[in-house]
C-alpha cells in the first residue's frame, strides 16, 4: 500500500490509501483523521451544489437557476465554487460541465467525495457541514 497526504489543515489531515498489490483492481479510500480538538471539521463535497450526493449536470442547472433566476442559495456556496477561484459564477458551471462531459480538469478538492473545509469555503456560506456529507 501507498500513502499520500492529500491536504492537511489544523482541523483535519487526509490521507489516499493506494492498494498497489497484484490485485486486478486498483483500490483508493480516502481516510479523514480529525485531530483531537473541541471544534468540529466542517465537511464538503466540492460540485455538489444541489447537495443530493453526486456532481452531476443537475449541479450546474441549481447554480444556474440561483444565479440568473433567483433560486435557492447553495446550503454551502463553497460546494459552487468547482474551480476554486474564491467566487462563485458562470466559470463554475462552465468547469463542472467542462469536467462532466469532456473530460476536463476535475473540480478542486474535496471532490469526489467529502472532504475538510478551508477557511475560505467557511467565509463562503460553509460553516456547516451539509446533510450529503453527515
Amino acid at each position: 500500500m501507498a500513502f499520500s497526504t492529500a491536504r492537511k489543515s489544523s482541523k483535519a489531515q487526509s490521507f489516499w490509501v493506494n492498494n498497489l498489490g497484484n490485485s486486478p483492481h486498483v483500490v483508493t479510500v480516502r481516510l479523514i483523521v480529525l485531530e483531537g480538538d473541541d471544534e468540529p471539521v466542517v465537511l464538503l463535497r466540492r460540485a455538489d451544489s444541489n447537495n443530493d450526493g453526486k456532481a452531476d449536470i443537475s449541479d450546474a442547472l441549481f447554480v444556474l437557476s440561483w444565479l440568473f433566476l433567483g433560486g435557492p442559495v447553495p446550503e454551502c456556496v463553497a460546494a459552487a465554487n468547482v474551480n476554486g477561484d474564491s467566487g462563485v459564477d458562470v466559470s463554475d458551471v462552465s468547469y463542472l460541465l467542462n469536467h462532466l462531459f469532456l473530460g476536463g480538469a476535475r473540480p478542486v478538492e474535496p471532490y469526489p467525495g467529502c472532504g475538510p473545509a478551508t477557511p475560505e469555503d467557511i467565509e463562503m456560506r460553509c460553516d456547516e457541514t451539509p446533510r450529503s456529507c453527515s
